[in-house]
């Protein structure tokens, strides 16, 4: 990718063209935000990649559309009702943030069922236009269709919005990555991390909905920056604070993805001390240290850590001393490394647990770039004990931040092994 000089402290987003499979699974492993800039140029079958807004307009008059981000609260119309809408001020306090707030259409709903008396923004009524975006879509070129299609087809949402206008900066609680492909106008993407020094000790509360980050002391200040013209793509990591503002006097569309394949396992890892404590992806704590937990967990046939001990791991905040953990993870490789010759290969790694992201056939892999450190080809134990231990301090540090009250925790441990089935552990 191409670099240019750093725009009011930000860095340009890195750019890339001619993706393979290997550079994009490398790509979204490491999590950093990048743009593909021949995201359509070299994808089949992506019929909607000259869609304007009012393309949309005409093939879906009746979608209903949530006019988002504006001071007065979110306000809902036709598809054709909103294209001759005026513009509504976003009252977004930072001057280089979005004036005003754009046009959302969560298509993806129309699959879950329901009505809007639900609170749904789009019925199930919805369903053949759902039908139709699916067929009109596509997956871009460096994406497997094995893998990604079926992922794509479950979330894509569209945004619509004149010159000005935008989402204000926010995360989603979304677990997977994201893809936002831009189809018609030019959208200006400002971007970064949760810094860690702007997160309180844990509490059960958002932190960066809608517009919270330009209020929190200090203000916001974006890492990366980039504009996406048409044809373009921008794939970045959960957890991570983005904003959009229309560029172009042509109005803006585009359209949106979540996708678990391959798992952002890097982007976990070096970013889990600031994602354990974020309340915004709490929904998503569970996935991320699925990675670390399905090493630990051994064979049916070992007695080294007994399965209502996993249970306990995996739901206990803490309840592993990372001395311990250290430990354990060491054992756990001499029991993996089948031809003892120290190095974990990815034939060796275990499969994934049931509720892991993305495909059985990438966890392998995900798992051999998060514990092989050094990336020499070898995971080691040495590597293996200090990734296990690093994440295990992390748990105990927010642990003692937060400390539950102890009849809560019992309550929820044993509404959890209801639905697992699993016991709770002895007491000691």
């Amino acid at each position: 990718g191409g670099s240019k000089a750093r725009e009011g402290g930000m860095a340009p987003l890195p750019r890339h063209a001619a993706l393979d499979g290997a550079t994009f699974a490398a790509l979204v492993r490491r999590g950093a935000p990048f743009v593909v800039s021949d995201a359509l140029e070299r994808s089949a079958g992506f019929a909607m990649r000259n869609w304007t807004c009012d393309e949309f307009a005409v093939r879906f008059p009746d979608a209903a559309v949530t006019l988002h981000y504006v001071a007065g609260g979110d306000k809902r119309s036709t598809m054709a009702e909103s294209a001759v809408l005026g513009d509504e001020p976003s009252g977004c306090p930072d001057p280089d943030g979005p004036a005003h707030g754009p046009r959302y259409w969560g298509i993806k709903e129309a699959a879950f069922g329901g009505g809007y008396d639900e609170g749904r923004a789009v019925s199930e009524a919805e369903t053949p236009y759902l039908e139709a975006v699916k067929e009109a879509a596509g997956v871009p070129y460096f994406m497997d269709p094995a893998a990604n299609g079926g992922e794509l087809g479950a979330s894509p949402e569209v945004w619509l919005s004149a010159k000005g206008a935008g989402a204000q900066a926010h995360v989603d609680g979304h677990c997977e990555s994201t893809i936002s492909i831009q189809l018609a106008g030019t959208k200006r993407w400002r971007l970064s991390a949760v810094p860690p020094s702007q997160l309180t000790p844990l509490r059960p509360r958002n932190q960066y909905e809608d517009g919270a980050a330009y209020r929190r002391r200090g203000g916001w200040r974006p890492t990366w920056v980039g504009d996406l013209a048409p044809g373009e793509a921008i794939l970045f990591p959960p957890g991570t604070v983005h904003e959009t503002t229309t560029t172009s006097h042509e109005c803006a569309a585009s359209i949106t993805f979540q996708f678990a394949t391959p798992p952002p396992v890097l982007h976990w890892d070096a970013r889990f001390p600031a994602l354990r404590r974020l309340w915004d992806v709490h929904e998503c704590w569970a996935q991320f240290d699925l990675p670390y937990a399905s090493l630990l967990a051994p064979p049916a046939s070992s007695a080294a850590l007994p399965v209502r001990e996993l249970f306990f791991l995996s739901l206990q905040l803490g309840g592993l001393l990372p001395v311990r953990a250290r430990r354990l993870a060491v054992q756990r490789h001499a029991e993996l490394d089948a031809d003892a010759d120290g190095c974990l290969s990815v034939a060796e790694l275990p499969p994934p647990p049931r509720r892991a992201l993305g495909t059985a056939e990438a966890w392998p892999g995900a798992l051999a770039s998060l514990f092989d450190v050094d990336a020499d080809g070898c995971v080691a134990a040495a590597e293996v004990g200090s990734v296990i231990e690093r994440w295990a301090l992390v748990q105990r540090a927010v642990a003692e931040e937060w400390l539950p009250p102890p009849r809560a925790i019992a309550r929820q441990f044993r509404a959890e092994a209801r639905v697992s089935g699993a016991g709770m552990p002895e007491r000691r």
